[in-house]
């Protein structure tokens, strides 16, 4: 059920990799949240400051290379991992246990149904059998 937990995250998008390492420096110097550290470091750089905002996602739900992020401990800020030509860094707020509603039955349905077709797809042997009008007619196609 871990998989199913929610992780409750700030996140801080920015324009490059050496402004967002100088937000997370700030946030463990001083001990501040990402959020105070990115207030702090940001006042005069707006430019280079996307965004903070707040994710609540499972770690199937994110990108690849911050998945990672969000399984650190509670208040421990990620390093910026870049996605899509902007800089992000997480940190974990809180943890959300897995409930059993309808969008995680949704969402167990699905991670199934795609492990399910991917094997298939690793199984599957397909040979292609090319023909003619003639041989098509003749099959009674």
């Amino acid at each position: 059920m871990a998989a199913l937990a929610r992780t409750v995250a700030t996140r801080v998008r920015t324009k490059t990799h050496d402004f967002g390492q100088s937000i997370v420096a700030h946030s463990r110097a001083h001990g501040e949240s990402l959020w105070q550290a990115a207030v702090a470091v940001g006042v005069g750089r707006e430019d280079d400051l996307l965004a903070v905002d707040t994710v609540r996602a499972r770690v199937g739900e994110l990108p690849p290379s911050v998945r990672v992020a969000v399984e650190l401990p509670v208040g421990e800020a990620s390093d910026p991992v870049e996605i899509d030509g902007e800089w992000w860094t997480l940190q974990p707020v809180a943890s959300e246990p897995a409930v059993l509603d309808d969008a995680t039955g949704r969402y167990c349905a699905e991670q199934l149904f795609r492990t399910w077709l991917a094997e298939r797809r690793a199984e599957a042997e397909i040979e292609w059998y090319w023909g003619d009008r003639e041989r098509t007619r003749a099959a009674g196609g």
